[in-house]
């Protein structure tokens, strides 16, 4: 994962990375698990209309009061596809910005919807001070990028064009209003039950991040921080995955896998991580991780990677994982230092086909 000795990683996006090429092997993965959550979510919706049809009838209800049942959430749901926008637009209190007064934004906006191939999401601007953009609509040809007022003032144009490339990779995954919605309400109802999960389990809030100097400290994300981690994830191409808004919510919740290492206050390194759940065994995730270039090679990066191993070891994970560029020999070795041992080697993992080795470390005190 890590590529290169100054521990700057990029983990590649679950979407389709917009580029010239891109590898088979990055492009079918995606497709398949699209493929899949649509059989689920629309199966799952086909099942619910039969149960209300079998149920219906066995309730001795007429064919003309369960056809009125029908058209009536049709119709509901007509009504929620035309206007979906509007109640967004209200409550987040912005204002829909064109190309006359949002020229800026908006040219950027519409140029990389147009070299995508997607209809240029409407642009609604949110007087708010810290960075953000987040997008949403019914599907990819009804969409509305929102975006607060400090950004255009914390980033450049080469920057917004990176932070916006990201939200519109995310709009063409989208599918239809009935999709969106269902997927949108299991992976919000997913998230919170993950936190709140978490939250049971890490009962000791400590880090353990020692470090050589005592100017510098280890501690999770600050609001404050999100803008220099996002400047640093764009310069060093690792912008995906993780978006502005994700970067937000993890510093507004405070999360524990969100690490930043301060040199007098001063963000000068950070760490993000996750925590992967399958149906037998709960494993971290350790996604990215750089450090300024003036302050590598000062013991910054063990130190976060010892303080965030030992989280989610504290968290209740058996294991924690890596990924690393096969061609990164400085990297295997350090991360062989830690005790992450090859586990297996994954083909065309990165945008530009190289493969990576995963790497995993056994947690023995897990509880």
């Amino acid at each position: 994962m890590t590529d290169k000795i100054n521990y700057s990683s990029d983990h590649p996006s679950t979407r389709i990375p917009v580029r010239s090429s891109i590898a088979i092997g990055e492009l079918m993965p995606f497709r398949i698990k699209h493929f899949y959550r649509k059989v689920i979510i629309y199966g799952v919706l086909f099942m619910i209309f039969l149960a209300l049809i079998i149920s219906t009838a066995y309730a001795g209800m007429s064919v003309e009061a369960v056809s009125i049942i029908i058209a009536m959430i049709v119709l509901i749901g007509m009504i929620a596809y035309f206007t979906f926008d509007h109640p967004a637009i209200l409550l987040n209190r912005a204002k829909i910005v064109g190309e006359a007064n949002g020229e800026r934004l908006y040219r950027i906006l519409d140029g990389l919807s147009k070299t995508m191939g997607l209809k240029t999401p409407r642009l609604a601007m949110i007087q708010d001070p810290v960075p953000d953009i987040y997008f949403s609509g019914t599907n990819r040809d009804h969409m509305v990028i929102f975006v607060t007022s400090g950004l255009l003032a914390a980033y450049s144009d080469k920057e917004l064009k990176a932070i916006i490339t990201c939200e519109l990779e995310m709009i063409s995954e989208t599918d239809s209003f009935v999709y969106n919605l269902v997927y949108l309400a299991f992976t919000r109802l997913l998230s919170n039950v993950r936190r709140i999960e978490r939250s049971l389990r890490l009962k000791d809030k400590s880090i353990d991040g020692n470090t050589r100097s005592p100017d510098l400290k280890i501690d999770r994300a600050d609001i404050s921080d999100v803008t220099a981690v996002a400047r640093s994830l764009i310069a060093n191409d690792m912008y995906n995955y993780f978006r502005l808004h994700d970067l937000n919510r993890l510093a507004r919740e405070k999360s524990p896998f969100f690490l930043v290492a301060y040199d007098n206050s001063r963000p000068v390194g950070f760490i993000l991580g996750e925590v992967g759940y399958s149906l037998f065994r709960r494993s971290g995730h350790l996604c990215k991780i750089a450090i300024d270039e003036e302050h590598r090679r000062k013991g910054i990066g063990q130190s976060l990677i010892t303080a965030f191993v030992g989280i989610v070891e504290r968290s209740g994970c058996g294991s924690c994982y890596v990924e690393v560029r096969t061609d990164n020999m400085s990297a295997i070795s350090m991360y062989k230092k830690f005790e992450f041992l090859p586990e297996t080697v994954i083909r065309q993992y990165y945008a530009d086909g190289s493969d990576c080795i995963k790497m995993v470390k056994s947690l023995t005190k897990a509880n």
